[in-house]
């Protein structure tokens, strides 16, 4: 069994493409995960799990994902969490969510072709 295989990953997305190909990468990585959907769901999750990374996806519609990333970075028990953004080629939310304290922020295109790189970075670090 590999080290990674009891660290979970929590997965804030709503898109099944995206949550599907998150899904596999992940599980061929040897990684448990959590999916979520909403604000509330997040910091459920956060508080029954032993998160060791969070995915998020910055342009849900029915999301404020910059007011739940500054949420996750200004508390004590996650602001180490290490968050992994990702969105639309829309320079404003992608910045924004750097500013907050977004470790890897990258476009959709990116993100995609390189999850498992990305997913690895974070966990390194």
């Amino acid at each position: 069994m590999s080290e990674m295989s009891f660290k979970k990953v929590l997965v804030i997305e709503t898109d099944l493409f995206f949550t599907t190909k998150i899904g596999q990468t992940l599980k061929e990585m040897g990684l448990e995960y959590l999916t979520a959907s909403s604000s509330a769901e997040v910091f459920q999750l956060l508080g029954k799990n032993q998160i060791v990374l969070v995915i998020l996806d910055l342009c849900l519609e029915k999301m404020d994902t910059i007011t739940l990333l500054e949420k996750l970075k200004s508390s004590d028990k996650t602001e180490g969490i290490p968050v992994i953004g990702f969105g639309e080629h829309t320079d404003s939310i992608l910045n924004r969510a750097r500013t907050i304290g977004c470790e890897i922020v990258v476009s959709n295109r990116n993100f995609v072709e390189h999850l498992k790189d990305l997913v690895e970075a974070s966990l390194a670090s």
